[in-house]
């Protein structure tokens, strides 16, 4: 397979892959109602707050295919930070102060952000 046609394959999986990771996370993000850190709440760092049963199935998934969304962008040679899997990391950092959003707030913020995103690209699309 040549290297263009390799990377036209990545770039069609990272497509794929990102659109499943939208998917997953407006699901989890419409169930963050106990105003914990539900979805937020990423592997490292409850095993470093010794809450590792805390963190939700969902969001190990998404963990996984933003390590492949990750991957697949650095080999395209993309920015990491215009995925939708780094907008995600920056919610999921909590200073730990009082005055924190919660988990709720949080999704409710994430969602909108996503839902704006949504509209400007399908906009682009139109063009």
């Amino acid at each position: 397979m040549s290297r263009a046609a390799r990377a036209v394959k990545q770039h069609q999986q990272l497509i794929a892959i990102e659109n499943e990771f939208r998917q997953l996370l407006i699901g989890a993000l419409k169930q963050c109602t106990d105003g914990g850190d539900g979805v937020f709440l990423l592997s490292e760092r409850a095993e470093d707050l010794n809450m590792a049963r805390f963190v939700w199935p969902v969001t190990k998934e998404l963990e996984t295919l933003g390590g492949r969304i990750y991957e697949l962008r650095s080999l395209l040679g993309m920015p990491l930070e215009e995925s939708i899997y780094s907008v995600f990391l920056n919610y999921c950092k909590s200073d730990g102060s009082p005055h924190a959003l919660g988990g709720m707030k949080r999704a409710a913020k994430l969602l909108k952000e996503i839902e704006i995103a949504h509209e400007g690209a399908a906009l682009q699309n139109d063009l």
